[in-house]
């Protein structure tokens, strides 16, 4: 058996074996024996493989062996393929053996395969969700093929796409465009310009977070990538037996059914809750696991939208042919109502479908035409002209019994489930309270199938605090998240008159809190990492975001109110006292124009050093230095030296390296430009990122990722794992579905921690770099199958060793060390490239800057910082061919 029939082999063998993939048909499709037998197909398909060389054919007339190809050693003989191949489906008998002689007479010669028929058959038709992105280039080319390439100016023999384009193409080509839309539109060009798309690309849908149980579901995978990391034996099945064997395990039934009954269960057997219920809302609680039926109903309308339905619209098989018995039981029980007594006629109307709008039009004379809103503008103003005789109301009367019979949930058992759902979700989850009932079954689904294992799995060891003393305090933190949730979409939906009266709603309750000193005394004796889970801290978060929204619509008094009181009381979310400095004096500087205030605000916080970040400490530099040399800024000379004084000296310049490249042009504005290199195999088309480190190759750093820091970040995690999750540090750890600490992010986490996080890294400094290679990797084969922190994937293909080599453990610790005092403020700006050479022990950060760009306050930070413990740090600027270029020297 020759190269080709091994290759052969190997496809076949591929796609037997290959469970992963969701295959349309076993091994061959349909084009095969559209044309002839199997063996005219899989003849034809050897010669194409053989690219035409000098060989000797091996024929399926010829019994013998073929001899060896003179480029290498030929290839120990296999299984037979004729026993691999099975029958094609209807065919009336198997596939004759390949090696049987037939008669030259009824031998056809080979059919003509092109490249990309060749291309499906081997990738053997994936489904079109599954569709794989391979190219003929991945094939040997024949002569034929390659004298038919040339002919094209530009195809997929010589067009290579990175795949940062092709992963994502939205971020180069616009919202809602594939990878193979990218391709195409590459491929068609003419190498210098940038089409548009031949059509309009669908929008982009939200993306998903990286753990989220409705990403994982609908891949049905693992929330962290397939490594070479082994989870200890039994982990996932363990977790799995755990619940199902859990004295408060789920109730048998759908995956939505168990996780509520699951939630309410848990919420009703913890005695520290049982002051937040009344005594009836607990009983019924407790009664909710025996109702089955009746409570899948219930759930199936909670996840819809709070409004009418019409029972003649709903209908789930799934749980009963007819549900009127379930909805009378659910209106005893007071969960559900049918009365819309206390509905406008224009709410009615809405509920209508259109159809139902034009019969009342006809039944009162009026017209068909038109949309919704026009139909039913038409029917409520002839009710305005029209009277009504005894009270009763014709128009009324035809609109309820076209609606038939509505159901809605009852506001008060609503409200009772969802407080039930968010004191479950509290401490691991930060959805809006709309959504957390689905979110929360979903998660729960994943931990039960063992998808999703997180580190801290019994949290009986940590102790427990009570946040909410009163009924009242847990009523007010749930009417400032609503409050916060309605914001939220006021502020999408640009609608400025909502943003203000949300604001001013925010306002008088956030002062009105910190007027009863009773609840200010038990907020402040929480610990400052729990007192995000208060309605002061709802509304502060609320006042904060609308700056921004209240700024476009103009309302500069209120938010000059509302930042100046934030920043006077010392209660609520003291670490954004920097922030609000900063968005005061831009107030006063850019839209009030009151430049001897905000110089004066200034002032008062740059001289607070310790309650500000070096993150917030840079942005009021670079606004008190703007303030500072305005010509004609007012200022008296007193406040000039004032403002002198508390600047900092400004952060010493970076390196600086210019690179020349090529790019498209046509690009159109607030795209990534996608620049274009071309050698003798075939013509690049890559990021700007990719194009830097595809330079830097030719100086021996063939290693390197664009990755923002996200690969030495998980690495300084992995390090610290037994610190970040260590149970004994009081009360960060309430819930058995919490990926981090409720303190992370925050400069508490790191004073809290200080003596072992010191001690730790002392001891990396003392250790050699195998041996700190050798404990992440160990600790990688424990916990890399759980959800948390650690972004497995930029460690799965990664060389401890090697990469630490070039680091060095000293650099390494420094970044780790930075990192970790403040994660939040620190973790942004970090270089877009870490690039290493393994030969040299040399490794390089480099802070990308294609034309136009400018460095941020964060990265200079980063970059100031990497210099100073003596890492190698630049900044590459591209310069676009065509313009004048520096020559390019490495340092």
């Amino acid at each position: 058996m020759g190269d080709s029939d091994d290759d052969l082999e190997i496809v076949h063998e591929t796609i037997s074996n290959d469970k992963t993939k969701n295959w349309k048909y076993p091994v061959a499709n349909p084009w095969i024996k559209k044309d002839g037998g199997a063996n005219d197909i899989l003849q034809t398909i050897r010669n194409k493989l053989k690219m035409e060389n000098n060989s000797p054919q091996f024929n399926s007339n010829d019994t013998t062996q073929p001899t060896p190809s003179s480029s290498g050693t030929k290839r120990e003989r296999k299984k037979p393929i004729e026993k691999q191949i099975t029958p094609l489906p209807g065919a009336g008998s198997a596939i004759p053996n390949l090696q049987a002689t037939p008669e030259r007479s009824s031998h056809k010669p080979p059919l003509s395969l092109t490249p990309e028929q060749i291309a499906e058959l081997t990738e053997n038709c994936l489904d079109s969700d599954n569709e794989p992105e391979a190219t003929p280039s991945k094939l040997p080319q024949t002569q034929g093929m390659q004298s038919q390439a040339t002919k094209r100016t530009l195809n997929f023999s010589s067009v290579k796409t990175s795949s940062s384009i092709r992963n994502r193409a939205y971020k180069f080509f616009g919202s809602g465009t594939s990878s193979t839309e990218a391709e195409q539109i590459l491929s068609q060009g003419d190498g210098d310009t940038l089409h548009s798309p031949s059509k309009s690309p669908s929008p982009k849908k939200k993306r998903l977070s990286k753990n989220s149980p409705i990403r994982l579901l609908n891949r049905n995978k693992s929330p962290v990538a397939s490594t070479s990391a082994q989870s200890p034996p039994g982990s996932a099945s363990k977790v799995r037996r755990r619940i199902h064997n859990d004295e408060d395990g789920m109730n048998e039934g759908p995956y939505y059914y168990e996780a509520f009954c699951f939630m309410i269960r848990k919420v009703c057997n913890n005695v520290a809750y049982h002051h937040l219920f009344l005594e009836s809302e607990l009983n019924a609680l407790k009664e909710i696991g025996h109702c089955k039926q009746e409570i899948q109903l219930y759930v199936r309308l909670m996840n819809r939208k709070d409004k009418w339905n019409r029972c003649s619209d709903i209908s789930y098989n799934d749980i009963s042919i007819d549900l009127a018995p379930l909805f009378k039981f659910l209106e005893n029980k007071g969960f559900v109502t049918f009365d819309v007594s206390d509905e406008t006629t224009d709410a009615l109307l809405h509920i209508l479908k259109v159809e139902d709008l034009k019969k009342i039009c006809s039944a009162f004379k009026l017209k068909k035409t038109g949309n919704k809103p026009d139909l039913v503008q038409a029917l409520l103003s002839m009710q305005r002209t029209q009277s009504t005789l005894n009270g009763i109301n014709p128009l009324r009367q035809k609109v309820e019994a076209a609606l038939g019979q509505c159901v809605r949930l009852t506001t008060e058992w609503r409200i009772v489930f969802r407080r039930c759902i968010l004191l479950f979700s509290m401490f691991h989850s930060f959805e809006d309270l709309d959504k957390l009932s689905s979110e929360q079954a979903l998660l729960l689904l994943q931990v039960k199938l063992g998808n999703m294992v997180f580190p801290i799995v019994d949290v009986k060891t940590n102790q427990s605090v009570q946040i909410f003393k009163t009924r009242e305090q847990l009523i007010r933190y749930e009417e400032a998240k609503m409050l916060h949730q309605d914001l939220n979409a006021a502020i999408e939906d640009k609608g400025h008159t909502e943003v203000e009266q949300i604001t001013k709603n925010c306002m008088s309750q956030l002062k009105a809190l910190l007027g009863v000193s009773s609840e200010t005394d038990h907020i402040l004796q929480l610990p400052k990492f729990l007192r995000k889970f208060c309605a002061g801290s709802s509304y502060t978060y609320s006042l904060t975001k609308s700056i921004d929204a209240l700024k476009q619509g103009k309302k500069y008094t209120l938010a000059l109110d509302i930042l100046k009181f934030l920043l006077n009381q010392n209660v609520y979310c003291l670490q954004y006292q920097g922030r609000w400095a900063l968005l005061l004096s831009s107030l006063l500087h850019i839209n009030i124009k009151n430049i001897v205030k905000a110089s004066q605000v200034l002032c008062s916080a740059l001289k607070k050093k310790s309650s500000l970040s070096p993150v917030d400490r840079m942005h009021l530099q670079l606004r008190a230095e703007k303030v500072y040399k305005l010509k004609k800024n007012g200022l008296s000379k007193e406040l000039k030296e004032q403002l002198k004084r508390v600047m900092d000296p400004p952060c010493e310049a970076p390196e600086m390296v210019e690179i020349k490249a090529r790019a498209l042009t046509g690009s159109k504005p607030g795209l990534k430009k996608i620049y274009v290199k071309d050698s003798a195999e075939c013509r690049a088309f890559m990021s700007v990122e990719e194009t830097v480190i595809d330079h830097y190759k030719s100086f021996g750093f063939h290693n390197g990722v664009h990755d923002e820091g996200s690969t030495i970040s998980s690495l300084c995690l992995l390090s610290l794992w037994n610190i970040i999750y260590d149970v004994s540090v009081p009360l960060v750890f309430q819930s058995p579905y919490q990926d981090r600490p409720l303190d992370w992010g925050s400069k508490f986490f790191y004073e809290s921690r200080k003596e072992p996080i010191e001690a730790h890294f002392n001891y990396l400094l003392r250790q050699d770099v195998q041996s700190v290679a050798k404990e992440l990797h160990e600790l990688r084969l424990k916990y890399g199958h759980t959800t948390c922190l650690v972004n497995w994937d930029r460690l799965e293909n990664l060389n401890f060793q090697t990469f630490l080599d070039c680091v060095t453990v000293p650099t390494f610790v420094a970044v780790s060390r930075r990192l970790i005092q403040d994660w939040k403020s620190h973790r942004c700006g970090f270089p877009d490239l870490i690039l290493w050479c393994s030969s040299q022990k040399k490794c390089l950060f480099i802070e990308v800057k294609s034309p136009n760009d400018t460095l941020s306050s964060v990265q200079c930070l980063w970059l100031s910082f990497l210099r100073g413990i003596g890492a190698n740090a630049i900044v590459v600027n591209i310069r676009e061919s065509g313009s004048k270029t520096l020559a390019v020297q490495m340092k």
